[in-house]
């Protein structure tokens, strides 16, 4: 009796096992939502920047390992507000 239910429960596990599972996320659900799409066609393709500003920062890192490679120890450090006049 034990092999007989074994046999069937080996038998159920095959079955749900290889049977095709549906995805959780289709791909109806990727699609675009079309949200002002249509405006957006009829509107102007070139871009012009009126002004624009520029952040400077400067970040110097360094890493460094034992001799025996067991152990790592690295630094990174920083610099902000630099104008570009210090950079050159």
């Amino acid at each position: 009796m034990n092999r007989i239910i074994t046999l069937i429960a080996l038998f159920a596990l095959a079955a749900f096992t290889t049977a095709p599972v549906e995805p959780f996320i289709t791909a109806k659900s990727f699609q675009k939502s079309g949200y002002g799409e249509k405006k957006m066609k009829k509107a102007p393709q070139k871009v012009f920047i009126n002004s624009f500003f520029v952040n400077y920062q400067l970040v110097a890192g360094a890493m460094v390992s034992s001799a025996t490679g067991v152990s790592k120890t690295g630094m990174t450090v920083a610099l902000d507000g630099i104008n570009a006049d210090q950079l050159q």
